[in-house]
């Protein structure tokens, strides 16, 4: 039988190791987060920031994941967003352009808040950030004509992407993730 591309992606994310990652592709991952954070510094003080910052500080939950430039921490999920809305909020972020755009940096939040809620090291976190990019950029060259031709849009990515990203760095299983 022949396995679904659900449980091949969670094959190939869950089996990826640090030790398998060239040296230059670590450079380039690192480059992109310092990127990220500084695009998330410059949104800080945005109205559409603000409002969301505003509503979540408002919101009950456990002190889970730090906000970007804040230096308070809210639930995992609401870090995501929030980081995710200060990277993109400038548009200053990466962006990747092959049969469609997509900004994969979009996606590092999730990782970011993935390994705070479960403490993992740098290198689990540097491993989602991988497979953020992989998946994404590889989703933009499969949507031919285009991700728009199709009637989505390219942020329409990241929520596919983001469970592998955080699964990745919470460590699931190969079902957890498929599942995810």
């Amino acid at each position: 039988m022949e396995k679904s591309i659900s449980r091949r992606i969670a094959e190939y994310a869950v089996g990826l190791t640090y030790e398998q990652i060239p040296a230059e592709v670590i450079h380039e991952v690192k480059r992109y987060l310092f990127d990220s954070i500084g695009c998330a510094y410059g949104a800080m003080n945005t109205k559409d920031v603000r409002i969301i910052k505003e509503i979540l500080d408002e919101s009950a939950g456990a002190a889970q994941a730090s906000i970007i430039g804040f230096g308070n921490k809210i639930p995992a999920a609401n870090a995501a967003l929030l980081n995710s809305l200060m990277i993109r909020s400038l548009d200053f972020n990466d962006i990747y352009w092959k049969e469609d755009p997509s900004h994969p940096s979009d996606i590092i939040p999730a990782a970011l808040a993935a390994g705070e809620l479960k403490d993992a090291s740098m290198k689990d976190v540097i491993l989602g950030i991988i497979l953020a990019y992989e998946f994404e950029q590889r989703l933009c060259e499969f949507a031919k004509p285009g991700v728009r031709e199709r009637k989505w849009h390219h942020a329409t990515l990241t929520q596919f992407v983001s469970p592998i990203t955080a699964g990745k760095v919470m460590k699931l299983t190969v079902d957890q993730m498929v599942n995810a």
